[in-house]
């Protein structure tokens, strides 16, 4: 007889599914610095049901999408939806300064099909169209093209 758990848990597939995108909450600043600075802090996937900001700093995170295609991963926010002190602080420039490397947890990075789970520290362009304001992230073409 199997046990309760399971049978609520079936056992996991070899290789787990990957996204082209996930929806999740983005926490700017640096780990290093409990969430204060320029960077990414934390990337907590959305579940659908609620969203809810983890922090206490009014304008510290924004809802955004992290997509990965042909020219690499990017982090995709709707300008409209953003905070005006967030936009102003972290993405009005041409690129999006990073003081220090952000890792991914291991389940979004293997989720995602990440070749690696971290972003260096470093500058990274931002691309503003259509109502949306995205930020390249690597794996493909430097001017994400």
């Amino acid at each position: 007889m199997q046990s309760s758990v399971t049978c609520l848990f079936p056992p996991m597939a070899e290789q787990a599914p990957v996204f082209s995108s996930i929806m999740a909450e983005v926490v700017f600043g640096q780990s290093s610095k409990r969430c204060v600075g320029a960077g990414i802090c934390k990337i907590i996937p959305y579940l659908g049901h609620r969203w809810s900001r983890i922090t206490n700093r009014p304008c510290a995170s924004a809802l955004g999408k992290l997509q990965m295609d042909e020219r690499g991963l990017s982090l995709v926010f709707r300008k409209y939806a953003l905070c005006p002190t967030l936009r102003e602080t972290f993405l009005s420039r041409s690129h999006f300064a990073m003081d220090e490397s952000f890792v991914f947890p291991a389940p979004l990075a293997a989720a995602l099909g990440l070749s690696s789970d971290v972003i260096p520290a470093g500058k990274y362009p931002i691309r503003h169209q259509d109502g949306f304001l995205s930020i390249w992230l690597g794996g493909g073409d430097q001017d994400g093209r």
